[in-house]
């Protein structure tokens, strides 16, 4: 077995290895094993997000999800190709993260995405054995001065507005540790997250209550969801005792500060014992992987983010290159807009039901007294009842409503409420009720419902 190499062997093997896969060339025998080991991969990687993120532009959402540099052949940093291989070049440029102008319409979204799944390490200075590590790829607030949107909500004008930055440590702590729970991990390791650079625009005094806010953040989030978190604190951080006391006395039983001078270390150490770890790549909220192209001449000098894409495959598994990943993420995305769209338009479709009920509205027509008497109050509970199932988490909404659509007890007389779910429904393009109409006396046939459903669905994946 060959010994270990020397970081500048490493370096140029590694981005060597990149380059081959990533423009399709000829592999030697130890990178075609290598390789068979990513395909086997692609597959196991997910894209979770919340309903924030479904702010971003469609058609944006895998701007979240590309590194910022080519790898360089050998050490050269830069990527030039021949004049044969331009329009392969501007392919590989296209899945490049946009310049930071661009990026800024969109990058206090990307900590509203993780990606989720087991990476192939190279530890110890060498590519013949593979280290498999759960990791988990988000990012924290950015004030570093990068982030026009960030700088402007949580320290506007240099003064840190504490509320909001807690709101938002909250939330990305609860998304994080959920990711980890669901996937069964029993504990999560961490760097210092959202400190250091990461708040580096903040006063001293302000940067002590940030890592304390990110940290208690953690803490209830870990307490919530039993499921442990080691926090690591740099074993060369200036004052890192002190760091370690003040951050043990907001602790609980599920959280604690670790003083270690390696994160992935520590990180190989928990699994090679056995337990459940999953790892927890901080990095930035405009590339995945950070430049992790750069020659420090030694591991040590690169931050965390870029050590961990320098000895991985994460570069072509945690992004837009892993491409299994991001088609499957683009129909989540499109999914959850479809639903969330879906669920405006049931809510709509009740307001208007309720409307017409309590005679505020004409809606459907004018109605004499025993149509109003038969679309009585257990109508409109059963209205209520539907909004507040599809709103749940977790339900499928649009299962429900085709239920209800299909139900034989349901009916379709003119002011019933499938009629007035069918008005707005039979508008959402793309959706499986798209192109229902009601004749010209208002009303629905079901039979033609049913079966307008049943062939849609046919061609199209249900939604999620």
């Amino acid at each position: 077995m060959p010994g270990p190499l020397n970081y500048t062997q490493y370096y140029q093997e590694q981005m060597s290895f990149l380059v081959s896969y990533i423009e399709n060339k000829p592999l030697n025998a130890a990178q075609q094993t290598r390789a068979q080991r990513i395909k086997k991969n692609l597959a196991r990687q997910q894209v979770h997000f919340t309903d924030d993120f479904l702010a971003i532009t469609p058609g944006d959402e895998l701007l979240a999800t590309r590194i910022g540099y080519i790898p360089p052949k050998g050490a050269r940093i830069t990527h030039r190709a021949s004049d044969k291989d331009q329009a392969n070049a501007y392919r590989y440029l296209s899945l490049l993260a946009p310049d930071k102008d661009r990026a800024n319409a969109y990058r206090h979204l990307t900590r509203q995405r993780l990606v989720y799944g087991p990476v192939d390490f190279y530890l110890d200075s060498q590519f013949a054995t593979p280290t498999e590590i759960p990791i988990i790829t988000t990012c924290a607030i950015n004030l570093m001065g990068t982030s026009p949107h960030d700088s402007a909500k949580f320290n506007p004008n240099g003064v840190f507005n504490t509320a909001e930055y807690q709101k938002e440590c909250d939330k990305l702590a609860d998304f994080i540790v959920s990711a980890a729970k669901q996937h069964g991990h029993e504990r999560l390791v961490m760097p210092a997250f959202g400190v250091g650079l990461y708040i580096k625009t903040l006063d001293p005094v302000s940067q002590i209550k940030a890592r304390e806010l990110m940290y208690k953040a953690f803490a209830q989030a870990a307490q919530r969801q039993q499921l442990h978190v080691d926090w690591i604190v740099w074993a060369k951080a200036p004052q890192k005792d002190q760091l370690q006391k003040q951050l043990s006395a907001l602790s609980n039983q599920y959280i604690k500060p670790i003083i270690h001078e390696d994160f992935l270390q520590y990180g190989q150490e928990l699994l090679a014992n056995k337990v459940n770890a999953v790892l927890l790549n901080a990095g930035s909220d405009r590339t995945v992987g950070g430049r992790y192209t750069i020659n420090m001449g030694c591991m040590d000098k690169l931050p965390v983010e870029e050590q961990m894409t320098q000895q991985s495959d994460l570069a072509l598994l945690h992004t837009e290159y892993n491409r299994v990943m991001a088609e499957n993420f683009k129909k989540q995305v499109a999914a959850r807009r479809m639903n969330e769209l879906m669920i405006s338009a049931v809510i709509q479709a009740v307001e208007k039901y309720q409307a017409w009920y309590s005679s505020e509205a004409d809606h459907r027509g004018p109605n004499g007294f025993f149509s109003w008497l038969r679309h009585g109050s257990t109508g409109q509970r059963r209205a209520t009842d539907l909004v507040a199932q599809i709103t749940r988490r977790g339900t499928d909404a649009e299962g429900l409503v085709n239920n209800l659509l299909k139900n034989p007890s349901t009916t379709y007389h003119r002011h019933s409420l499938s009629s007035f779910l069918l008005d707005e429904l039979g508008k959402l393009a793309g959706s499986t009720w798209y192109g229902l109409k009601c004749n010209e006396k208002l009303l629905y046939e079901q039979h033609k419902v049913v079966a307008h459903l049943e062939y849609a669905s046919q061609r199209m994946s249900p939604l999620k």
